[in-house]
């Protein structure tokens, strides 16, 4: 520690670079330095080693950074590869064309002062990103990144001298409203839209404050810009409404003389009219009905009296017969069975004797087939004819029985059958007589007075036109009346886009009062370098930056100056972008451009800078640029 303190702290701090730990660094921030000899703890935002391997022309190489780094050499010998590396590695931009010859990709590793690390890798085809050795994405490490005060939006701009020449005016405004920290009081930005619109009215300052930027109170470029933005989609949205509703509100009709009520009076009376004839239709249709039902009933009446007619011969039977026919049956049947049976048995007896009357002329002995019979058989077959016969005649009578019985049973299912005739037409009579004692005939309706056609459809026709055509009116109307508040919106909206559009309006006058302080700060700079040298800034339509030489010379566009005033300009702006983003790293090409008296003047500055934390200078191996160096 006491060796430390006898370090000549300015050249410590302004010609190499040292990773001090926080133990160390709290212990010498407890001594009392003098201006000269004033310690700054480097933040983690310092670049201590970067790393690049087959990036253009460079195969690999491994640097140390310090806080102020020359790279001079020969043309074509690397050294704008190795910004082009840094810048790269910063940006994450660079064409597939970095890749060196014959190799797969190109890498760039840079270490900062906290240990951390990035690296970018560039293929053919996509890039790569990684953070501390882990992959990572493009939004991850950019908010790596302006975790050190290196935004990519601002970033590039302190990474090359070229990258002021191709910007647009447009470009820069846009640029310089992103990266100033302004803001302005609700008060102020009221007195600026007074300003830009002499007929403000207080329905349009409370349009852009309540319903545009929503009632703030402070407001930032970003407010504003997002302000713009919703006025601008708002005002396109009604754009296009508007031109929706245009067309509609085109009327090429003759408008009816008469009124909505008259015509819905007169349709009104055709429809009363067109009722009662349809009322008249109705009942004149239930009159043809109700007659032709009376007619028809008639009709009906007249066939079931005749049909009764028929039946008048028919009387009630007498139950008495039939159960008498019944019973008779039953009791013929009866005899019918028991003959069957005599039948059978006078059958079986006969059988039984002309069998024996045939055995009586064989001599055989009845008892026995083996015996031969001598007997005498004359009187046993007299006397076996005789009952044959007797058996016969029998038979002949009991089948003239049956015969006779059977006869008497079909009688009897004749009489009950006759019976069950005389039941159903006596039961269709007394139903004929019970329906016709029951039968209404209906009355006729009363024909209803005849109503004459009016034959309106013509004129029905005609009002409902009308009725159209003045429906249509009436809707122009109310279109017209809605295009017109479509229109108010739209005016209230073109007005928010006016007043909060970044060239003319409130961003631009706010921009205008912000960079004449800016173009004070720059020219304070610019005059340390050489005697009249200055900076102007024109904010109409954009932002355009002129230059004067020197005292007496009059301002041109920066982008006509000389290569070497160009970088002194770029120098310049880049510290005062620095002094509003906080980050003081900046990448300075094309020292080889600058005279003896313009080098000289920028490195004095560099070197004195306390807030510059590292500086990558490029430049041509000239000999003034070596000596001065």
């Amino acid at each position: 520690t006491n060796s430390m303190t006898e370090l000549k702290m300015n050249q410590f701090f302004c010609r190499s670079f040292f990773i001090i730990d926080c133990e160390l660094a709290y212990y010498l921030c407890k001594y009392s330095f003098n201006d000269e000899r004033r310690i700054r703890i480097m933040d983690n935002s310092t670049i201590t080693t970067i790393s690049i391997r087959n990036f253009k022309g460079i195969e690999d190489l491994q640097l140390n950074a310090k806080k102020l780094n020359a790279i001079i050499g020969k043309c074509g010998s690397g050294k704008s590869s190795l910004l082009d590396a840094i810048r790269f590695a910063l940006t994450g931009k660079a064409g597939k064309e970095v890749i060196r010859k014959g190799c797969r990709e190109a890498s760039v590793v840079l270490r900062f002062s906290d240990n951390s690390t990035i690296e970018r890798i560039r293929r053919t085809s996509e890039n790569i990103s990684k953070c501390n050795g882990k992959s990572s994405t493009k939004r991850s490490l950019d908010e790596f990144l302006t975790a050190r005060n290196m935004n990519p939006c601002w970033i590039e701009s302190l990474c090359s001298v070229d990258w002021f020449a191709g910007l647009s005016s447009k470009d820069l405004n846009n640029f310089f409203m992103t990266i100033l920290p302004l803001r302005a009081k609700a008060e102020t930005v009221v007195e600026l839209v007074a300003q830009l619109d002499k007929d403000l009215t207080e329905k349009k300052e409370k349009y852009l404050m309540e319903e545009i930027l929503k009632k703030q109170e402070i407001f930032s470029f970003n407010d504003l810009a997002n302000g713009y933005n919703t006025a601008y989609t708002v005002r396109q949205e009604l754009k296009r409404k508007y031109n929706e509703m245009l067309p509609r509100c085109t009327f090429n009709e003759t408008v009816p003389a008469k009124t909505r009520e008259d015509i819905e009076k007169e349709l009104n009376n055709i429809s009363q009219v067109e009722a009662a004839e349809k009322e008249y239709s109705k009942r004149l249709k239930e009159y043809a009905s109700s007659k032709k039902q009376h007619d028809l009933a008639i009709k009906r009446l007249d066939e079931m009296k005749k049909e009764l007619d028929t039946y008048s011969s028919c009387k009630k039977p007498k139950e008495e017969t039939k159960t008498q026919a019944e019973a008779d049956r039953k009791l013929f049947q009866v005899h019918i069975k028991r003959t069957n049976e005599y039948i059978g048995t006078i059958n079986s007896t006969l059988d039984l004797l002309k069998r024996t009357l045939d055995n009586l002329d064989k001599p055989i002995c009845p008892i026995s087939e083996k015996l031969i019979c001598t007997t005498d058989k004359s009187q046993l077959k007299e006397e076996l004819l005789s009952l044959i016969q007797k058996n016969e005649n029998a038979l002949a009578s009991n089948k003239e029985f049956l015969a006779k019985c059977e006869d008497q049973v079909r009688k009897r299912d004749d009489i009950i059958s006759n019976y069950q005739k005389e039941v159903y037409r006596y039961e269709q009579k007394t139903t004929l007589e019970n329906n016709i004692s029951k039968f209404i005939v209906p009355e006729i309706l009363p024909e209803p007075q005849k109503v004459e056609k009016a034959h309106l459809e013509a004129k029905k026709k005609e009002l409902l036109d009308l009725l159209s055509i003045l429906s249509r009116y009436e809707k122009v109307q109310q279109n017209k009346k809605e295009l017109a508040k479509i229109k108010d919106k739209y005016d209230l909206a073109q007005f928010a886009v006016k007043v909060l559009d970044s060239k003319i309006g409130i961003p631009a006058l706010i921009l205008q009062r912000t960079l004449r302080f800016f173009e004070k700060k720059c020219n304070e700079k610019a005059s340390l370098l050489r005697e009249g040298f200055q900076i102007h800034f024109l904010s109409d339509n954009g932002i355009t930056i002129q230059v004067s030489p020197g005292k007496g010379k009059p301002f041109v566009d920066m982008k006509e100056v000389s290569t070497g005033k160009f970088v002194c300009v770029a120098y310049i702006l880049m510290t005062m972008i620095g002094e509003a983003t906080k980050c003081h790293l900046f990448l300075i090409d094309n020292l080889d451009r600058l005279d003896t008296e313009y080098l000289n003047a920028l490195l004095s500055l560099l070197e004195e800078d306390k807030k510059i934390e590292q500086v990558f200078l490029g430049g041509v191996d000239h000999a003034d640029v070596e000596r001065t160096l």
